[in-house]
């Protein structure tokens, strides 16, 4: 589990990616949450970060980055997302993957999908973690929290699931995330 500072931070930096990326931050820009599609979202990563290459991979239900040039002037990086995979799981593996290059990027391995770091478990906490934030941007999150919950206090997690068009575990692991629940 992550503490507090540390997810602070990643929706900053959540926040700001969704900036680069164009995408709404809160309810005040749109009112009503569009979760952007892997293909929309691949074409934008790849316009607004010049040095990294997204493919499909066939035949795979797998995801890995991989640094493409041993050069530091000019590091280049490749995201491959398993094509058999359902569409919810494929833009958390997209953005868990762009999550390791912008802030693991130093122990990305070249041509070869494994960690330098003997302890990589905390940074996948922290790629998971950047992921959810991006895709359940915390205002709208909040909304939807109160928005499927009945006059009980009970959460209708799967509608919350539907509204953001992700796996219900991430929606359970964003509550976390933001001390909703336990």
């Amino acid at each position: 589990m992550l503490d507090m500072e540390t997810i602070r931070l990643i929706d900053i930096i959540s926040i700001e990616l969704r900036k680069i990326l164009e995408l709404p931050i809160s309810r005040s820009e749109s009112d009503e949450f569009h979760q952007v599609q892997f293909d929309e979202l691949s074409e934008k990563i790849q316009k607004s970060f010049n040095y990294i290459t997204i493919q499909n991979n066939y035949h795979s239900n797998r995801s890995y980055v991989v640094r493409t040039s041993r050069s530091s002037e000019k590091e280049t990086f490749l995201i491959s997302v398993g094509l058999d995979m359902i569409s919810e799981k494929r833009i958390d593996c997209l953005m868990h993957e762009l999550a390791h290059i912008l802030m693991h990027k130093e122990d990305i391995q070249y041509k070869e999908p494994k960690w330098k770091n003997a302890e990589p478990w905390e940074q996948e906490d922290e790629a998971n973690c950047l992921s959810r934030a991006f895709l359940m941007p915390k205002d709208y999150f909040m909304y939807a929290l109160i928005k499927y919950s009945s006059n009980d206090g009970s959460v209708d997690i799967e509608k919350i699931s539907s509204y953001f068009k992700v796996q219900e575990r991430l929606v359970i692991e964003r509550g976390r995330d933001l001390f909703v629940w336990d």
